[in-house]
């Protein structure tokens, strides 16, 4: 494979892995027991219950690294959890602790670890 397929490839096959999981039947629970960057929170995005442990950060970090998010990671976020804190984690690189991303409703509870 050529870089360009490849990256539209992973970028394809992405996509439908997380369509399929967000239209799922079935309640999905993420349970986030470490960090949640990039593709690790547009997976959480998908489930329909988020709960993280109080130690977890959530973010977007692609733009430090000089890419755009993939996998749907702007729109089923911004759609989930509203545009500003999208924008603050895909723009300016923001990161949220558990209890900011609990206020900001990116996840709906925050227990203790372990």
């Amino acid at each position: 494979m050529t870089p360009d397929s490849f990256i539209r490839e992973w970028i394809r096959e992405g996509h439908n892995a997380f369509d399929s999981l967000a239209r799922l039947r079935i309640p999905v629970i993420a349970v986030l027991d470490g960090d949640a960057f990039g593709g690790g929170l547009e997976l959480a995005a998908c489930a329909d219950y988020r709960v993280a442990e109080e130690q977890v950060r959530v973010g977007q970090p692609e733009t430090g690294i000089g890419v755009a998010p993939g996998w749907s990671g702007t729109q089923r976020l911004a759609l989930r959890f509203g545009a500003q804190p999208v924008c603050r984690m895909a723009v300016f690189g923001d990161v949220f602790a558990a209890g900011e991303a609990l206020g900001l409703g990116i996840v709906d509870s925050v227990v203790s670890r372990g």
